[in-house]
């Protein structure tokens, strides 16, 4: 658990009570502190293990560059000369042991996928598409030297007895050609392509196979035996350990869906750039077809260790032991491995993100150990005590020494703190023995990425218990670890923090609604049938009026006028998420202050009682405050007011203006009026039975006056009573009454 020291107290308190009335109270603490955190930044002498930690790591040093954009194969002879097969320009380049290279073979195919070097030091050279093998002597002679007849080549092997071994594609065959150069069918794996060729301690040999990723163990004799079906795709590159185990690195999962990323390019596919990371040609069953994809900046996210699950995989690491178990010591939906080289206790292998080189344990415990900044590592070579890397994208050579360099760098992706902030401290937590030192420096900007509009990196922090940051305030912050060790010291990180303030935005109130007496504060379903006659009983249904826009409401006004409210209804926004409360008040259209009806509210609703405010029309203002958040002299408001809505408290009038007796029938006509409000329904009822519809005699109920006439079905003689209930908008009802006198003949 992170200590928190009284220092980084009194500091933080201290900024937020200089703080300006333009940020809120509310610090946040940003924080990285995994591997995942610090791998999304910028790694330059340093390394990031598995749990996080940042110390110093050899620096990977460029030697050469080849002006080619892809290197695809590299070997090393006895004289410490490397030799680089490159594409698309189908040259050879030799580098030395003071690593000078110049241009060694230039063949007519346009890529070198294969290099292999006999103990003469002769080159063979296989190329792609309508592939060939030249043979090239140490003083640069060359002559073809085997034709396979396929399309591809893409790898060579040479045993004991100066066999050399040649994995072609697209038709999966492996072609054995002797020393003077004569070659014949060895074996056939019935895959597409043999990609990778490596020679046991037993002159057996191991291939590598795409599209269903099997490796072959094949005997001196061309017998072959499965002796794993992996479960991605493509085998991209097998390495040996001491004690016979077998180390393979793959790509892409088994699915029709997708295609293996090989790097077969077609003469008439130009370079195009992408974003998502990585050179990638595609291959298939049917006439090959290639795209490059030269990638500017390439995604990356931490591997993900799996117990030899594929789905979602686009690479793995698995380790086949002599007995022929096979376990999965790492594996990532994001980044592919592309080279192994197997050193004592562990292995090193290059991925496709950023040209990164990792060191991988038994345990599965791994390290970042370098970057190139290249879209892919893709060979690796051990050259005496160090380990060379070549690169694609820009085809260049590096230098992955065995001592730390005396500064290591790393750089933080940039922080978007979503609003303009003040920035606090910036801390860390890490370590520097003596003869050792940690700086951070920080910079910000108001665009996304660094650029001229940015500030200059600022100043040292060198306190770790926290510093005030110097650099504006602004949306988006940087920062830089400088790491200073020596050959027998290094300093190492495990979590940096840094503090900032977001600006105090204003609240917003989205939406404002009023829904006055008389009607639901919801919608009636489209389709929902209206209430049939005699259905009085209980509250009816109605539809809400929005302040923001107009719409037509269908009214269903309730039975009990003294119930109805006015409910006040609002939204919200809120950019730095602060809790809000709320005041809500009044004001009648013709006058001229806002009477306060409530204050302190957190809720988005109140009700409002018409009971207690005269008959008229009225306004709501609702105003917001975000000062449960904030000081009072940072708190913001925001306020929205409603459209004019009625109160209306008295009820409809009703009178009878005339009635009539006729036999056993009764006819009865009323008149109902109102001041405040349109009528909307009616129903009368027979000496006090059930109430039933009626519509007015214009057959719509809908203005301040309407007319009825109520006929009777037959009566008795005697009195009987005709009663009419009138309701208006606001869900008052008026009743009148006609007694009437049946006399039967």
């Amino acid at each position: 658990m992170r200590k928190v020291l009284a220092t980084d107290f009194l500091i933080l308190m201290l900024i937020l009570a200089c703080c300006t009335p333009a940020f809120s109270v509310g610090p946040q603490f940003w924080e990285q502190s995994t591997f995942r955190d610090f791998q999304q930044g910028k790694v330059t002498g340093c390394s990031i293990a598995h749990e996080g930690r940042v110390t110093l790591s050899p620096e990977l040093k460029p030697i050469f560059s080849t002006d080619q954009v892809l290197v695809w194969s590299m070997v090393n002879d006895s004289r410490g000369n490397l030799y680089l097969g490159t594409g698309h320009g189908g040259r050879v380049f030799r580098v030395d042991s003071k690593n000078e290279g110049k241009l060694f073979y230039s063949a007519k195919e346009l890529d070198v996928f294969a290099l292999a070097i006999d103990p003469e030091n002769n080159l063979y050279v296989g190329t792609s598409p309508d592939g060939k093998v030249y043979k090239v002597t140490p003083e640069g002679n060359a002559s073809e030297f085997f034709n396979p007849h396929s399309k591809y080549i893409w790898g060579l092997a040479i045993d004991s007895q100066r066999n050399l071994f040649v994995g072609t594609g697209d038709q999966g065959k492996i072609y054995k050609v002797d020393p003077a150069g004569k070659g014949s069918l060895f074996y056939e794996t019935k895959q597409t392509h043999v990609m990778v060729l490596k020679l046991d301690g037993k002159n057996d040999l191991l291939a590598g196979t795409f599209p269903e990723g099997i490796l072959f163990r094949i005997s001196p004799a061309g017998r072959g035996f499965v002796l794993y079906d992996t479960p991605l795709q493509e085998i991209h590159s097998i390495e040996l350990a001491a004690d016979g185990s077998i180390y393979i690195g793959c790509l892409n999962e088994k699915a029709p869906r997708r295609i293996g990323t090989l790097g077969a390019p077609q003469p008439s596919v130009a370079p195009e750039t992408s974003a998502s990371g990585g050179i990638t040609v595609t291959v298939t069953d049917a006439p090959i077809q290639a795209a490059t994809e030269a990638h500017l900046e390439p995604q990356f996210a931490s591997p993900v260790f799996t117990a030899g699950l594929s789905g979602g995989l686009r690479s793995a690491i698995y380790r086949i032991a002599p007995d022929l178990s096979v376990e999965t010591l790492w594996s990532s939906p994001e980044e592919s491995v592309f080279d192994l080289l197997y050193q004592k206790d562990h292995i090193l292998f290059s991925t496709d993100t950023k040209g990164r080189l990792y060191e991988l344990f038994l345990d599965r415990k791994y390290t970042l150990l370098a970057e190139a900044n290249e879209a892919q590592a893709t060979q690796l070579v051990q050259r005496g005590q160090d380990v060379v890397v070549a690169t694609s994208n820009s085809g260049k050579l590096y230098e992955f020494g065995s001592n730390s360099p005396m500064v290591g760098l790393l750089e933080s992706p940039v922080k978007d703190t979503q609003l303009v902030s003040k920035w606090g401290v910036i801390s860390w937590q890490g370590e520097a023995p003596s003869g050792s030192s940690i700086q951070f420096f920080t910079r910000s900007g108001n665009s996304d990425r660094p650029d001229s509009t940015w500030s200059d990196w600022s100043s040292a922090y060198a306190r770790s218990e926290g510093e005030q940051i110097t650099s504006p305030s602004a949306r988006f912050i940087q920062w830089k670890a400088e790491l200073k060790g020596s050959a027998k010291v290094s300093p190492w990180i495990d979590s940096v923090t840094v503090a900032y303030l977001p600006q105090n935005v204003r609240p917003e109130i989205t939406a404002l609604t009023v829904t006055p007496q008389g009607l639901s504060s919801s919608r009636r379903p489209a389709g929902e049938s209206t209430p049939t006659s005699g259905s009085s009983d209980g509250e009816s249904k109605g539809a809400s009026i929005d302040s923001q826009s107009s719409m037509t409401v269908t009214a269903y006004p309730t039975t009990s006028p003294s119930r109805n409210r006015v409910t006040i209804n609002w939204q919200t926004e809120d950019k730095n998420h602060d809790t809000l409360e709320y005041a809500v008040y009044i004001r009648g259209t013709h006058e001229s202050n806002w009477k306060l009806l409530k204050k302190e509210l957190r809720d988005t609703t109140f009700a409002l009682d018409p009971e207690t405010l005269p008959d008229g029309r009225y306004r709501i203002r609702v105003v917001a405050s975000d000062s449960p958040s904030n000081p009072p002299q940072s708190a913001l408001t925001a306020e929205l007011e409603s459209d004019v809505f009625q109160i209306d408290n008295t009820p409809p009038k009703v009178e009878v203006t005339e009635k009539l007796a006729e036999g056993d029938k009764a006819t009865v006509h009323f008149r109902a009026t109102d001041v405040g409000s349109n009528l909307r329904r009616a129903e009368f009822s027979v000496d006090g039975g059930k109430w039933q519809m009626t519509e007015s005699d214009d057959g719509l109920v809908d203005s301040k006056f309407e007319e009825f006439t109520i006929q009777t079905d037959a009566l008795s003689s005697g009195e009987h009573v005709v009663t009419l209930r009138v309701y208006s908008a606001s869900g008052n009802a008026g009743l009148g009454k006609a007694i009437i006198n049946i006399t039967k003949k």
